[in-house]
């Protein structure tokens, strides 16, 4: 069913998206954590919803993920420090 939602409301993914960027670069140390918390308590999104949504977009996925293991709730991972040129 949430998925559902989300298909027929194909904007709340980058309407989301963009509003958790900006929290956390206007907020003073905001993490995403705290940033998609903040979303849902001022917009009354279910959790479940916000998970559905995060699935469907890598980068953000990603940023929970470091985020997670920098407050070590997730077993950090291997990183290669590579620089492209």
């Amino acid at each position: 069913m949430l998925e559902l939602l989300v298909e027929r409301n194909p904007q709340l993914g980058p309407q989301f998206f963009d509003e958790i960027e900006r929290i956390v670069e206007d907020g003073d140390g905001i993490t995403y954590l705290d940033a998609i918390m903040h979303y849902i308590e001022k917009h009354g999104i279910e959790i479940e919803t916000v998970g559905v949504l995060i699935k469907q977009n890598p980068k953000m996925k990603m940023r929970l993920m470091e985020c997670a293991e920098d407050l070590n709730f997730l077993k950090k991972t291997p990183k290669l420090d590579i620089e492209c040129e």
